[in-house]
């Protein structure tokens, strides 16, 4: 009885060993991703665009207003656009109100974004700036 018995159970033996030392390379594999962030960087590609950026701001679609150096850039998750803010150029503050307004604010300028007759978006400098 002994001898129908015994290569069942080394069979087994063998079977759980490799499957015991196959579980800690899997978790190792997984554990060595823990502790890293997902980023994902977003570099505006823009010609005309600054290297420098001095506030964010994201509307209730997703939508991100970057104040830049160059005017406001706008990110839809997809495409970067460049905004261009009058003549001081520099958006070094952006805020969105609760109706979805673009407040940018540059150098003696304060104003929105608004969309033209042809549904782009442009600077209008309020009159209370000056």
């Amino acid at each position: 009885m002994f001898r129908r018995i015994l290569p069942g159970l080394l069979l087994g033996a063998l079977l759980s060993t490799l499957v015991l030392a196959a579980v800690p390379l899997q978790a190792a594999s997984a554990s060595s991703e823990r502790g890293y962030p997902l980023i994902k960087a977003l570099v505006p590609d823009q010609a005309e665009a600054g290297t420098q950026n001095f506030s964010i701001a994201r509307d209730a679609r997703g939508v991100l207003y970057v104040g830049n150096n160059s005017g406001v850039l706008i990110y839809d998750g997809a495409w970067w656009r460049l905004v261009p803010i009058g003549e001081q150029e520099s958006a070094f503050a952006i805020a969105i109100d609760a109706r979805g307004r673009v407040g940018v604010g540059g150098v003696d300028s304060f104003g929105t974004l608004a969309s033209d007759a042809s549904g782009t978006l442009r600077y209008a400098a309020s009159d209370r700036a000056r």
